[in-house]
């Protein structure tokens, strides 16, 4: 973590419960507080086949484009692959 100061690097001095005590290189001293953030779950299922722009599929699930371009493909592979099965198990 930077010093909100002068911007060097900081060391915890001190951690007790969520609070932290930093010193940067420069001496300045601060505290900070973490906070957990709960994680949302969804299945990359929905990400895939979320209509939109990947950037904007990427913004709402908080993820980044290259895994909404991933899931795509993964969904287009997993589509081809069950059109294929499902034309070789037809009778002929």
């Amino acid at each position: 973590m930077m010093c909100p100061i002068c911007g060097a690097h900081t060391v915890v001095k001190e951690t007790r419960d969520s609070r932290r005590r930093r010193e940067c290189f420069n001496l300045h001293k601060f505290s900070t507080h973490e906070v957990v953030i709960e994680e949302r779950a969804f299945d990359w299922r929905d990400v895939a086949s979320h209509p939109g722009k990947a950037t904007q599929v990427a913004s709402h699930y908080s993820i980044s484009v290259n895994h909404v371009y991933a899931y795509r493909s993964r969904l287009r592979d997993e589509q081809r692959s069950s059109a294929m099965e499902s034309r070789n198990l037809q009778p002929a």
